[in-house]
């Protein structure tokens, strides 16, 4: 075979797979609330309490929870594995449970969360610590966290230390009142919510 050929073989190979990649990175890349579902939600005053309350109850020896949402056949839950994983390492060295929930199967939840993979962490006092995506980017990696920065201050063994010399009345599983951060705003790989 002439190596000219070769060459155009191989050129034709690697702009076809360039734009397999990009095709397929692009249709994956979508907003996490591209109809405005959990935007429209979080307007209720009642919402922080009624999305609490349609999860399923907290182990009474816990600090709080990470609840896992995912929906299955969604290639964007596997790319989301690793930083699911060190969430949950992490949660497990301050004292949260985790628990991963099919969307599927708790029908309220998908009137209100409009893609997977989510997460929503709660504290012991079933308070609404955050609800959205693990993060943004095309492969939702915990390098790009959004979820991390938001909940590490309230749960975080040394922040509940500094927290605790500045307020004494408060008990281990107590935090400081803090707003809830419900992410709705975060472009990456997500699957929409059927």
């Amino acid at each position: 075979m002439p190596k000219y050929l070769l060459v155009l073989i191989a050129l034709l190979w690697g702009a076809f797979a360039l734009i397999a990649v990009k095709w397929v990175g692009s249709s994956k890349f979508v907003d996490f609330d591209p109809n405005l579902k959990l935007s429209s939600a979080i307007m209720s005053l009642s919402f922080e309490t009624d999305i609490v309350q349609y999860l399923p109850q907290l182990p009474s020896n816990s600090k709080g929870h990470v609840y896992h949402i995912v929906q299955g056949a969604c290639f964007c839950e596997t790319l989301s594995e690793g930083h699911k994983s060190a969430l949950n390492t992490w949660a497990d060295a301050n004292g949260l449970t985790q628990q991963s929930l099919n969307i599927n199967e708790f029908d309220e939840l998908k009137t209100l969360i409009p893609s997977t993979p989510a997460v929503i962490v709660v504290t012991a006092s079933k308070e609404l610590v955050y609800l959205g995506p693990y993060s943004e980017g095309y492969g939702c990696f915990e390098n790009v966290g959004l979820v991390d920065a938001k909940i590490q201050p309230v749960f975080d063994t040394q922040a509940r230390l500094e927290s605790s010399t500045t307020n004494t009345a408060q008990d281990s599983y107590n935090f400081p009142k803090r707003r809830s951060q419900i992410q709705s705003e975060a472009r990456g790989c997500y699957c929409k919510v059927k």
